[in-house]
């Protein structure tokens, strides 16, 4: 009988206890092989049952009543569908083995090994090789140290190598080039890039690699494992959740999805969108769930979804190259409906970075409209087409900008100049994107004016707009304010370092 060493003093006497697996060794050391079997095995039959219990090499023909050693752990790891009886011999071969040179072997608890190739890993240094087992394992485990075990449960255990040696011997029966003996190996060549992950399914000789980095997921023949490869393969859940702490979107798109990472296009400045399948989906990765959603398809195959930075918040939907609707990533829908009677819209860039802060939408009856980006409404006046509402006022300096709600209101005419506004007719005006409206009259032309204004010591040229009623008559010419505010040129002319001081002091 073994010697139970779980020993609890208190002041008064010693307690003596024993745990549930004790228990169980001591009633299979006290029982009758039949008693054991009806007790803890009758859902096994009885002729197999006796098969398993008699491959153990420390079983007794002479008291066949009583079970070996290791019968418990034979019909365990049968019971778990890690032995077939077909493979009873090579339990007994492994099993002596593993008797013969267990003082040489590292884990010598045998209910440790979750599986019948899992022992065989271990023994296999000493079957090959007996004479020189003890020189063997000691370089098996020499190889092993450049490997880590990173996890595992009760389906898989998953392997990543440091060194080439490592990499082969973990990567032994595959067709892997990182396992590669006889011809090039490109351990190091993916090993740069990124950790290299063997995920090997306990009990089989089955293995896969993935390499995130390269988005390469092989199997023990190196084919691409189909998508989702979590599915396919069979991961666990907490396997599948292991991976994506490490990894993230790539995880979720290479493991749980039918996606591949190349297939996926970022959108700049949206980190959480992605363009999918040249453009024909969008798709957003949901962080809280850890999965990937479409959010809009496309309608035809005339209709794009572009990547235009409006407000960082936006992404335009074009069809025959013009733009006609946009997607809100705020609420993930589309903007407009068929019920607003668009024809087409235009996106406002007010800088070089392409930000937006309003559209133009031009509707199906001939009229046009200014849409906030900022309000989401539309604004109060509606023009005709042959009205063009123009980028907003900017100075060409970096010194001084415009408002971003300061834009113009442009009738077409078959005789001017866009670079500076020159109209024949009264066709004008400045218009604010909050009030919803024009702030002017209707003026001839516009034209830029250089005002020169000592700043902190150092003079400088301050462009500004000036609407101009008559031809080169600046008498009722009106020059307009950085902040929109209106002042007749000869006044500003003779009072310009008195209003630009109670400017530049209000504003700072």
């Amino acid at each position: 009988m073994r010697l139970f060493a779980n020993i609890e003093e208190t002041k008064d006497r010693k307690v003596i206890t024993i745990t549930e697996s004790q228990m169980f060794d001591l009633i299979l050391e006290a029982a009758t092989i039949q008693d054991i079997y009806q007790k803890y095995y009758s859902n096994i039959p009885q002729d197999i049952f006796q098969e398993i219990i008699s491959a153990d090499p420390t079983y007794n023909t002479e008291k066949p009543n009583k079970m070996g050693k290791y019968g418990k752990w034979l019909l365990s790891i049968y019971l778990k569908g890690n032995l077939k009886t077909e493979d009873l011999y090579k339990a007994t071969q492994y099993l002596q083995t593993f008797i013969k040179f267990n003082g040489k072997i590292e884990q010598k608890d045998i209910m440790k090994y979750h599986s019948l190739q899992e022992l065989y890993t271990v023994v296999e240094p000493f079957i090959s090789n007996p004479d020189q087992a003890a020189t063997k394992s000691e370089e098996v485990r020499k190889i092993k140290e450049g490997a880590e075990k990173v996890y595992e449960d009760n389906k898989w255990m998953v392997i990543v190598p440091h060194t080439q040696e490592a990499s082969c011997y973990y990567g032994k029966g595959t067709q892997w080039c990182t396992a590669a003996d006889n011809s090039y190996n490109y351990f190091d060549y993916y090993n740069k890039q990124g950790l290299l992950y063997i995920n090997i399914l306990k009990g089989t000789d089955t293995k896969y690699q993935f390499h995130f980095e390269t988005g390469s997921y092989m199997d023990a023949t190196d084919t691409d494992i189909l998508h989702p490869v979590a599915e396919t393969i069979g991961l666990t859940e907490d396997l599948v959740n292991f991976y994506k702490q490490k990894y993230g979107k790539i995880a979720v798109i290479d493991l749980t999805t039918e996606l591949y990472t190349n297939e996926l296009e970022s959108i700049t400045n949206l980190p959480n969108y992605y363009l999918y399948d040249d453009a024909a989906q969008l798709m957003k990765y949901n962080e809280q769930e850890q999965e990937f959603d479409i959010v809009y398809t496309v309608n035809d195959g005339y209709e794009q979804i572009q990547e235009f930075d409006i407000a960082r918040r936006f992404i335009p939907i074009t069809k025959d190259d013009f733009y006609i609707n946009i997607f809100d990533t705020k609420y993930d829908e589309i903007v407009f409906d068929e019920n607003d009677n668009i024809d087409r819209i235009e996106l406002k860039k007010i800088d070089t970075k392409n930000n937006c802060d309003y559209i133009v939408i031009h509707n199906k009856n001939n009229t046009q409209r200014v849409f906030s980006l900022k309000t989401m409404a539309y604004t109060s006046e509606e023009f005709s087409n042959s009205y063009e509402v123009l980028t907003p006022l900017c100075s060409r300096h970096n010194f001084q900008y415009y408002n971003h709600d300061l834009t113009m209101v442009l009738k077409e005419n078959d005789n001017y100049s866009k670079q500076n506004y020159l109209m024949r007719n009264d066709a004008i005006a400045l218009y604010s994107l909050s009030q919803g409206k024009t702030i002017s009259d209707f003026f001839r032309a516009t034209r830029r004016e250089t005002v020169y204004y000592n700043l902190n010591g150092k003079t400088t040229g301050l462009e500004f707009e000036v609407l101009i009623n008559k031809n080169d008559d600046y008498q009722e010419a009106m020059l307009i304010m950085y902040d929109g505010k209106l002042y007749p040129l000869n006044v500003f002319s003779q009072k310009s370092d008195q209003i630009l001081d109670e400017y530049f002091l209000n504003k700072n």
